[in-house]
């Protein structure tokens, strides 16, 4: 059996194929967007906004012919990924291996979190998982 991990919840990603438009409807839901830019490591633009209870959202926008693109063809827009905040990928790389989750992403810098380390993780029973190194 394994131990209980600590995975701190950071943000959930959400796929669009228009920044704006997708401001606008969470705006009504109590979202204030505070941080947009464009990541050329992760192929997309990015918009981080968060409500009232500290939720994030960061709304994903991918460049045209990048991975991501392909999965907001074939999903749709709409939210696709949940992020955790852990303190070393490395590590808990292999815990999530011997639970069923494989690497679909290795780890990169992220300009959107100050180029600390992102990967992705899939898994069929629980979907997209990404985790970000704590600084």
């Amino acid at each position: 059996m394994l131990n209980k991990r600590k995975y701190n919840f950071h943000h959930i990603g959400s796929l669009t194929g228009s920044i704006s438009s997708s401001e606008k409807i969470f705006e009504l839901m109590g979202f204030s967007f505070y941080k947009t830019i464009y990541d050329p490591i992760q192929e997309v633009h990015l918009s981080f906004g968060k409500n009232d209870s500290d939720i994030i959202i960061e709304l994903v926008k991918p460049i045209p012919n990048s991975t991501v693109e392909n999965l907001l063809k074939k999903n749709g827009p709409g939210p696709y990924h949940l992020c955790y905040e852990v303190g070393s990928i490395q590590k808990e790389e292999q815990v999530l291996k011997s639970i069923g989750f494989i690497c679909v992403k290795k780890p990169q810098k992220a300009i959107a979190f100050d180029n600390r380390l992102v990967a992705f993780f899939y898994n069929p029973s629980y979907g997209l998982l990404e985790l970000l190194e704590k600084e």
